[in-house]
C-alpha cells in the first residue's frame, strides 16, 4: 500500500489579507533578486482571490496573467503595477542604505542574496502553513511562517533582517517552542557568513 500524498500549494493557506502580505512581504525580502520569488506570490494571491476577477480589474486576460506570473513568466513591469493594483495592494520604496521602511508591505531588502543548498522541509513548511492560517498565531511567528513557505522547495537563502528576527525568538523565553522551531527552519537556511 502506497502512501499518498498531496501537492502543497500556498493558496490553500492564504485565507486572509494579513496572510497575504505577511506572504508578499517575505517574498520581497527573500526574493534574490529576480523577481521570480515576487512574481510566485503575485500568482498565489492573484489565484487565492481568484484570476479570474484579476483579470477584469487590471483589464488583463486571465491567460495572460497565468503566463506572466508562472515561473516561467517574465511579465513587464506595467503588468506587475496593474496586478498590484488590481489585487488591492501598494508598492512603495525604501531606502537600503538607511534601512528606513517607507512601506508596512514591503520590508528592506539586502542586496541580492545567494542560494542555499536547504529547503524548508515538509513537515515545517505544514506548519508554516497552520500558523499563517491561526487567527490568534502573533504576527513575529506569521512574518516566519511566511518566510518557511516563500523558502519551500527554493534555495533561497534568509535575508539579513528575518535571520535577526529569529535569532531574536530562539533567544527570547516568550515565544512557544512551534514558534521556536520556525526560527530555527529560517536561520537553517541564512547565510553562515554574517
Amino acid at each position: 500500500m502506497g502512501i499518498k500524498l498531496n501537492k502543497w500549494d500556498a493558496v490553500d493557506h492564504l485565507k486572509s489579507e494579513e496572510d497575504m502580505n505577511l506572504y508578499l512581504g517575505a517574498c520581497f525580502e527573500e526574493d534574490p533578486g529576480d523577481g521570480s520569488l515576487i512574481r510566485a506570490a503575485l500568482g498565489d494571491i492573484a489565484r487565492a482571490r481568484g484570476m479570474a476577477q484579476l483579470a477584469r480589474d487590471t483589464g488583463l486576460s486571465r491567460e495572460g496573467l497565468y503566463k506572466a506570473l508562472s515561473p516561467e513568466g517574465n511579465p513587464e513591469f506595467s503588468t506587475v503595477v496593474k496586478v498590484i493594483n488590481g489585487l488591492g495592494l501598494k508598492m512603495q520604496a525604501a531606502s537600503l542604505s538607511s534601512g528606513q521602511v517607507i512601506s508596512n508591505l514591503i520590508p528592506p531588502k539586502e542586496p541580492r542574496m545567494t542560494k542555499s543548498a536547504k529547503q524548508s522541509g515538509a513537515k515545517v513548511t505544514n506548519q508554516a502553513a497552520k500558523t499563517l492560517s491561526n487567527p490568534n498565531a502573533s504576527a513575529t511567528a506569521k512574518s516566519l511562517a511566511a518566510s518557511v513557505v516563500a523558502q519551500a522547495h527554493t534555495g533561497k537563502e534568509t535575508g539579513k533582517a528575518m535571520e535577526t528576527k529569529a535569532s531574536k525568538v530562539l533567544q527570547s523565553e516568550k515565544f512557544s517552542d512551534a514558534t521556536k522551531s520556525l526560527a530555527g527552519s529560517v536561520l537553517s537556511q541564512s547565510n553562515k557568513k554574517r
